[in-house]
């Protein structure tokens, strides 16, 4: 694999790309805010590793943007709009999460999650119920309110990210989820064995 600092050539290429991904300013001195999705190739001539890993940080960038807006918009902490998305992630696959769950899937202290749930129910997102099934466990359901804010935070995503996807087939579609799915997993394996502190 080759090495992604030390590509003298590629480097050159991309500084113009890259500053221009990131924002910067015109000949006249006007900032630019081009996004990086608005200034990439849509055929890349060689798609080795590195390119994909490129990809993916941009990716990871313009979303925590987008989050880090919506979060602005809303008066909502980025941990709460984190909080919100994965229990509608786990309503949607038809499961509710404990407060243990939502713990582990946030990577939170016990603590940190009460604040973070105390402030959605204080906000009238959520509500903490006995589990039906073991009632010694609180498990979190989803109020109108957090639905409707659900609709107006990703909706208009989805609906962008719906358009530009209409030119994958289906095969190319597996292909793509066979990737997002290894790539997921490989970054939850390099990120659980990363050292805590503590």
């Amino acid at each position: 694999m080759e090495d992604p600092h030390g590509r003298a050539a590629e480097n050159t290429a991309n500084t113009e790309e890259t500053g221009a991904a990131e924002g910067g300013m015109t000949d006249t001195g006007e900032t630019t805010s081009t996004t990086a999705a608005e200034t990439v190739a849509p055929d890349e001539p060689d798609v080795d590793d590195w390119t994909l890993v490129r990809y993916i940080r941009r990716l990871t960038m313009e979303a925590d943007r987008f989050l880090q807006a919506l979060s602005d918009l809303h008066d909502l902490h980025r941990t709460d709009l984190a909080a919100l998305s994965a229990i509608m992630d786990a309503a949607d696959e038809g499961r509710l999460l404990s407060q243990g769950d939502l713990a582990a899937t946030l990577n939170l202290s016990a603590s940190a999650t009460t604040s973070v749930l105390d402030r959605l129910q204080t906000a009238g997102y959520i509500e903490r119920r006995r589990d039906t099934a073991d009632r010694r466990k609180l498990v979190l359901h989803l109020h109108e309110s957090a639905l409707t804010l659900g609709d107006q935070l990703f909706i208009p995503l989805g609906e962008a990210y719906f358009t530009v996807w209409r030119e994958f087939d289906r095969e190319q579609r597996r292909t793509i989820v066979r990737f997002l799915a290894a790539t997921l997993a490989a970054t939850a394996r390099t990120s659980a064995a990363l050292p805590r502190k503590g």
